[in-house]
């Protein structure tokens, strides 16, 4: 139970203490760069925890590192996406011919929707990141930005634009 240093391992809660494998990865996730996963294993085990439950914790917080750089490619990805389209759509509803300020009114509205929009794609990307490819995490978030440019496109601007 000794890390890189040659000092024991830090020691795990108690079972009664920590309920739940996400504590476990906690634990895991604090200790990691400090201590080798068989003295983190060890001191989980020697704290009253299941062997299989340790090393499980160890799998999940291991895959979650290596997904790290997949997952902030996909935010980046949609955020770009995101930025792009609510520019496109806002230009295109301020200068297109309208009564009574009608583009500003449904750029509010689009702000509105959009920002919705991106933080259920937040919300997924944070979410489900670890164990998901790229073109998985972009997946929802490019299919909430077509159905929302869409609709502003189809209620508002395509009765301003001459077909």
């Amino acid at each position: 139970m000794t890390g890189p240093n040659g000092g024991p391992a830090p020691s795990a809660p108690a079972p009664t203490e920590w309920r739940g494998t996400s504590l476990l990865e906690s634990y895991v996730e604090a200790n990691r760069d400090r201590y080798t996963p068989e003295a983190l294993e060890a001191a989980m085990v020697a704290a009253g925890h299941d062997a299989e439950a340790a090393k499980a914790a160890i799998r999940r917080v291991d895959a979650r590192r290596d997904a790290a750089p997949v997952v902030a490619s996909a935010r980046r990805t949609v955020y770009v996406a995101y930025g792009l389209t609510y520019l496109v759509l806002v230009m295109a509803l301020l200068a297109a011919p309208s009564l009574y300020g009608a583009g500003v009114i449904a750029a509010g509205i689009l702000t509105i929707v959009m920002g919705v929009a991106l933080a259920i794609s937040r919300y997924w990307l944070t979410r489900r990141g670890a164990p998901l490819g790229f073109g998985a995490l972009v997946s929802l978030p490019l299919i909430l930005l077509v159905i929302v440019g869409g609709a502003c496109y189809a209620t508002t601007l395509r009765s301003a634009v001459p077909v």
